[in-house]
């Protein structure tokens, strides 16, 4: 396998990317990362979001009890 253009439309792409800079991810690794207390912070507000979702998904998914006009109660399943 040879490295560099095998055709005419090679060519032209290799002439056309010659001068163009790729951002090299070693020089940029200091802004990636993060401290360890820092993604335990991160990870905590994740968790504590996806457990006040499962809790409000759970209510909302639990039959509503409404008085009806005859004064019995009445189960209803606002989201049937």
């Amino acid at each position: 396998m040879a490295i560099g253009p095998q055709d005419y439309i090679d060519e032209l792409l290799v002439q056309k990317y010659a001068e163009k800079q790729v951002n090299n991810i070693d020089s940029d690794i200091a802004k990636l990362t993060m401290s360890a207390d820092r993604y335990w912070e991160v990870m905590r507000d994740y968790a504590q979001v996806q457990k006040m979702m499962l809790t409000v998904r759970s209510a909302l998914s639990k039959p509503k009890t409404i008085k009806s006009i005859e004064n019995k109660p009445t189960i209803v399943n606002v989201f049937a």
